[in-house]
Order: structure tokens, then sequence, then C-alpha cells
């Protein structure tokens, strides 16, 4: 079973390392994002303002893990 992120989160804790969060407000952003994160082989998350998802292209959360989805494996 997959560890949650609540779990990722308390482990760093425990060791001391930062988890970065990358504020995604246009969903092309999300693609290097993953990228750099999967090069480094790394941990982090990716998150959306409400307002952004008005405001700019996000449109929505859903909106959001579906560009993730797509590009994750890329």
């Amino acid at each position: 079973m997959k560890p949650s992120t609540r779990d990722i989160m308390l482990a760093a804790r425990r060791q001391g390392i930062v988890v970065p969060a990358f504020n995604v407000p246009y969903l092309p952003m999300m693609e290097p994002v993953v990228r750099a994160l999967r090069d480094h082989r790394t941990f982090g998350l990716i998150q959306v303002a409400r307002l952004e998802w008005i405001k700019f292209e996000s449109r929505s959360l859903a909106a959001v893990r579906d560009e993730y989805e797509r590009v994750k494996d890329e």
C-alpha cells in the first residue's frame, strides 16, 4: 500500500527533510514541475488556490488532477 501524504510528511518531519509545495495557477506549469520532481527523484506537493480556478486556467481541482495524471509518467 502506498504511504499517504500524511505519512510522508510525518516521516519527513522526523528526518528534518523539507517537502516543497508548488503552486500551479496554469495547467501547463504542471509538466515542468512534475518533470523536475521526477528527475531529482524527490517528493513534492502540487497546490492550487481556489482563486486560481476562477482567475486563471486551472479550472477545477479535477482539472489539476487530470493534468497531473497526464504528465506524471511522461
